[in-house]
């Protein structure tokens, strides 16, 4: 698992500008913090590119995904993903929407 980090933030303006990089996230290791919902994921990777970028109250995020082998199950539901995906959006939290 590696996972870097860079950024900047500017005090006066409120200003984020962060890139994230993960690479070989194994979410087994975190099933603490979903196996109460009744989910399982015993094998998989995850890679991912995240940036993020906070201005005028703004959130603003980048990511670019890769699962590998990622094995999802919940009660009688199995799911094996080899995907890629891409989310780029925003958020305000004053709004919180």
């Amino acid at each position: 698992m590696t996972i870097d980090a860079s950024g900047e933030f500017r005090i006066p303006g409120q200003e984020l500008n962060a890139k994230i990089s993960l690479q070989n996230i194994s979410p087994q290791e975190f099933s603490g913090y979903y196996q109460n919902f009744g989910i399982v994921i015993p094998q998989g990777l995850i890679d991912a590119l995240v940036g993020l970028k906070f201005k005028g109250n703004i959130l603003y995020f980048d990511i670019l995904g890769n699962c590998k082998n990622l094995n999802i199950s919940k009660e009688k539901l199995n799911v094996l993903l080899n995907s890629q995906l891409e989310l780029k959006g925003q958020y305000s939290p004053r709004d919180k929407q």
